[in-house]
């Protein structure tokens, strides 16, 4: 029940999880994408005849970031209890306002990132990858600020060459309501808008959005980052 969450219990929640003691920051499972490169790495070590050695799993506590964002996740629950419908509202709205859970201060943000990759580490990374299009699509992400995603959502048609603009597109999804019509993706970061491209990106644009339409990169961003990371396996 909500009137059993207290100060003290949130408190210790928070003690607990941060301790490790209601599971560890990262999964114990590895992604795909770090299986894959460890299975390429291990490939190559042993055509070079390099005894291949197991790689021990990297287990880290919570950080208080991820314990804050846990507890936006349950005020918004609460909040969005309360507010179901009128008479709800009306009936525990005022004591929702005053809840523990909703008054407790949160932990600290955490630290931001301190370092970015260098000129020289970049340079490392894009040598030692075979696509050429993948290059480029990693510095079109740097020049453009775009995610992934979106880097390689991009389409010839959308490039304003005149206006040095690429129009970035929101993702589509297929609609539950209207069978084989699609609709605009409903949960998505992309906010679709004129993306204005620096002289380096309309130099990079030009040797690779050949094509009057179609999409600019033949691959989906999991390839890229599987492929960036190899990279920079291999760069060291």
């Amino acid at each position: 029940a909500i009137s059993s969450i207290t100060t003290a219990s949130i408190k210790t929640y928070i003690a607990a999880r941060l301790g490790g003691d209601l599971g560890m920051g990262r999964s114990t499972t590895a992604s795909y994408a770090s299986k894959n490169r460890e299975y390429q790495r291990n490939r190559t070590r042993r055509s070079r005849g390099v005894p291949v050695v197991p790689t021990p799993r990297r287990i880290d506590l919570p950080c208080s970031g991820s314990v804050r964002h846990e507890l936006k996740l349950f005020r918004q629950a609460l909040k969005a209890f309360a507010t179901r419908d009128d008479s709800r509202r009306e009936r525990i709205g005022a004591y929702v306002i005053t809840h523990p859970l909703l008054c407790i201060p949160l932990p600290s943000a955490g630290e931001p990132r301190k370092r970015r990759i260098n000129d020289e580490e970049l340079a490392k990374i894009l040598g030692k990858m075979a696509c050429a299009k993948k290059r480029a699509a990693i510095l079109l992400s740097i020049y453009t600020s775009l995610r992934r995603a979106e880097v390689v959502s991009l389409r010839c048609e959308d490039i304003d060459w005149s206006g040095r603009t690429v129009l970035l597109r929101t993702p589509m999804e297929a609609d539950p309501d209207r069978p084989g019509q699609m609709r605009k993706k409903r949960k998505t970061k992309t906010v679709e808008r004129d993306v204005p491209l620096v002289p380096e990106a309309m130099e990079l644009l030009q040797t690779i959005a050949t094509a009057s339409t179609g999409s600019i990169f033949d691959f989906k961003e999991a390839s890229l980052t599987q492929a960036f990371g190899r990279a920079a396996e291999a760069a060291g």
